[in-house]
């Protein structure tokens, strides 16, 4: 499952939203590299990707995470916690967690990160898009 950026991501908030399109970029590297992935091991560039979506999250949560702090969001903690589980999640597979030789466990890696970003885009950051909107912040 690729994720693309719509208007239906858009936090009206305009440095969230291109840091989302950076993320959907990055995260974009492993759908290029997965359908070639059984034929040729790509465990380093799939690695390289993956190591390049952490570092821009740790980067974009923080941004996202001091916003919140800011302006005293009131579901900050449980955001918080969802930015360092996933953070976590990444480490794992960054530490070898998982057969990279093995397409499925290929597949199941990208969607997870694709499912991740999406569903946290417009479930959990939804939740503060009014939040901040209607404190002028775009």
């Amino acid at each position: 499952m690729a994720v693309r950026w719509k208007n239906s991501t858009s936090c009206n908030i305009k440095e969230i939203d291109n840091q989302h399109k950076t993320l959907f970029e990055i995260s974009s590297k492993l759908n290029i590299l997965e359908p070639i992935c059984t034929q040729i091991d790509f465990k380093d560039e799939i690695l390289e990707v993956i190591d390049q979506l952490k570092d821009y999250c740790i980067y974009h949560f923080k941004y996202e995470e001091s916003l919140m702090q800011k302006y005293h969001y009131p579901d900050y903690e449980e955001h918080r916690i969802a930015h360092k589980a996933f953070i976590k999640k990444v480490l794992d597979l960054e530490n070898g967690e998982v057969n990279f030789s093995s397409p499925e466990s290929i597949r199941h890696i990208i969607d997870f990160i694709n499912g991740w970003i999406m569903a946290h885009i417009l479930k959990t950051d939804m939740k503060y898009k009014d939040f901040f909107n209607n404190l002028g912040i775009e």
